[in-house]
Formats: structure tokens, C-alpha cells, sequence
């Protein structure tokens, strides 16, 4: 269940990524991320660390409210978001 949220997650942010005119390469640089790490968010339902999906969006300049479960948050509890 938790994974549909991840993969409806990385569809909204390839989507997003396209409509900036950002390749996978050029967006993973930017944030600081492998291009593998981002494949696998964007394409197998990857769930990004609390850092990463902050990065994407503030990238993006994207609102992923709708996307993210409440769930999501005691899921990722344990991160620490680092400076």
C-alpha cells in the first residue's frame, strides 16, 4: 500500500522534471543524488529520503501535498534532515 504512495510520488516528479526541461542527469546533479537513486524514485516506487524529497521539490518548485500521506511522516522518522 505504503509503495503505491512512492510510485505515485516519482510519477509526479518525472513529470515535473520533464516539464522543466531537466534530464534525469542534470536534476540528480542538482540535488546532489545519483542518477540511479533518482531512476529508481521516478520509476520503481523508490521512497526518497525526507533530505531528497525536500530537494526535489524546492528544485521543481512543485506542491506534492496531495501525494504524500500522513503515514509517510512515521515512516521516515528516524531521518534526520541535515543542514
Amino acid at each position: 500500500m505504503e509503495q503505491d504512495y512512492f510510485k505515485e510520488i516519482g510519477r509526479a516528479i518525472k513529470t515535473e522534471r520533464k516539464k522543466a526541461g531537466l534530464t534525469r542527469e542534470k536534476l540528480a546533479e542538482m540535488i546532489h543524488v545519483s542518477t540511479r537513486y533518482l531512476i529508481a524514485i521516478e520509476n520503481d516506487g523508490q521512497a526518497p529520503s525526507f533530505q531528497v524529497l525536500y530537494m526535489l521539490v524546492r528544485t521543481l518548485n512543485i506542491s506534492i501535498d496531495q501525494y504524500i500521506p500522513v503515514s509517510y511522516t512515521h515512516l521516515r522518522a528516524h531521518e534526520t534532515v541535515l543542514d
